[in-house]
């Protein structure tokens, strides 16, 4: 049922005509991008666990933050430049972090340091320091989400109606993360995790995927994957995507139950 509308859309309005704006156009890139995780997670979906689904999951709710930013008129001045322009300071970062340990003999470097860095120097003149410190929207990952459920239109759920993204966080992003940098936590949120136990020989040591959390994240690729359907759609002017998001929101957070309150201290950064 999810993939058919998924599909009717995905058909209707990712061949539209060019794009007029560059925020339309990197939208229309992300949620292509985005399309193909969907794509892979349901290809792996018999091979693959928990941690894989999570992980990819975790991408695409990135990138959904990223467009409903740039779909947002006027919450982040000059968008699109900004998204472009932050490439510079990525550049500058990882030659700095290459020389930092010593590796500039490892890697042809063919750009000129003092020019990029007066590059990010330029651009943080004209955005301002959040610009260099969180990203180019400005705003932290923890920030993105409340700016992004202020902006657009509530949802049908009670508890979270404007705080959809905060809560996609808590559940999805800070989980997700742990198990992309498979901290301890990470490991045992995701699998029956029996090495604790002294006692036990080597070889009888097993780590096995919970099976509900297998569900879950499926559940959660939806969600993640129709938002950005929902900011495609703000990004071209189509109002029908709202409509194809809040309908099928309503029937994921309705079908397969996710309790919608935050565990404690999970908004930390």
């Amino acid at each position: 049922m999810y993939y058919a509308a998924i599909e009717e859309f995905n058909v209707k309005y990712l061949s539209s005509d060019p794009l007029s704006t560059m925020e339309k156009r990197y939208c229309m890139l992300l949620h292509r991008l985005n399309t193909t995780l969907l794509n892979t997670i349901n290809q792996m979906v018999d091979q693959a666990g928990s941690m894989e689904i999570f992980m990819l999951s975790r991408s695409i709710f990135e990138s959904t933050l990223h467009m409903g930013l740039l779909a947002a008129n006027g919450l982040v001045q000059d968008a699109a430049k900004r998204y472009v322009d932050y490439t510079k300071v990525e550049t500058v970062k990882t030659l700095d972090h290459i020389k930092k340990l010593g590796l500039g003999d490892f890697f042809h470097i063919d750009v000129d340091m003092a020019t990029a860095e007066k590059l990010v120097t330029d651009c943080v003149n004209n955005y301002g320091e959040d610009f260099e410190e969180h990203g180019w929207s400005g705003f932290s990952t923890k920030f993105q989400v409340i700016e992004v459920d202020k902006y657009y239109e509530a949802i049908a759920i009670p508890g979270i109606e404007k705080k959809f993204y905060a809560f996609m966080y808590c559940q999805l992003y800070k989980i997700a993360s742990s198990v992309l940098h498979q901290s301890y936590a990470g490991v045992a949120r995701l699998h029956s995790v029996n090495i604790d136990d002294t006692t036990m020989p080597h070889s009888e040591i097993r780590v096995e995927v919970r099976p509900e959390l297998f569900d879950l994240g499926m559940t959660y690729s939806l969600l993640t994957y129709i938002s950005s359907m929902r900011f495609f759609g703000a990004a071209i002017g189509e109002k029908r995507a709202e409509k194809y998001f809040q309908q099928l929101l309503t029937e994921l957070m309705t079908e397969d139950f996710i309790d919608p309150t935050p565990a404690p201290g999970s908004m930390g950064d």
